[in-house]
């Protein structure tokens, strides 16, 4: 990695790298009115994700811990990101980087256990997962809402309590 990309996204020298990747804002990525990009900048600017052992680092943004992630697609050369909170970010990869294998594989690994139910009429609802987050790998449990489902509702947040009570008691975690 150049120590101009390293400095870019704040990594001292002695930080792992597993992976990195410029990357370009896709202007042209069906995104939706949600979606960012988490670089502050405009469409086809280029920047730099990394991903290390305990997160990716998407331009000049804090890093992301891979338990904070609740969903990535890769479709080349389209990355995109959702955190559990937050907004998505979708980005082009430039060729010959394997930066979007690592996201899985470090997402894919921090979950321990999901299960989706539906909590409308047309199938969109919460899923449930629990992951090994931090240091000591402690497993914890999120809740993400589908896009459009009201997470405020206090209807449907019970629904989705009683959901994640009953996949708890289920699986022991």
């Amino acid at each position: 990695m150049p120590p101009a990309a390293r400095e870019a996204l704040g990594l001292t020298w002695s930080e792992r790298v597993l992976a990195w990747a410029s990357v370009d804002v896709d202007p042209g990525a069906d995104t939706g009115p949600e979606a960012d990009t988490g670089l502050g900048s405009a469409g086809g600017v280029a920047a730099v994700w990394a991903a290390t052992p305990t997160g990716l680092r998407a331009g000049g943004a804090e890093e992301l811990p891979w338990d904070a992630i609740a969903e990535m697609s890769w479709e080349p050369p389209q990355l995109r990101v959702r955190p559990l909170r937050g907004e998505a970010m979708v980005v082009r990869l430039r060729a010959g980087s394997d930066l979007a294998a690592q996201v899985r594989a470090r997402v894919e690994a921090s979950i321990v256990h999901s299960r989706r139910a539906p909590l409308l009429a047309d199938g969109r609802g919460v899923l449930v997962v629990a992951r090994r987050v931090g240091p000591d790998r402690r497993v914890a449990w999120a809740m993400v809402f589908d896009p459009g489902v009201d997470s405020g509702n206090p209807v449907l947040r019970e629904r989705a309590m009683a959901f994640l009570a009953r996949v708890r008691a289920e699986t022991g975690l």
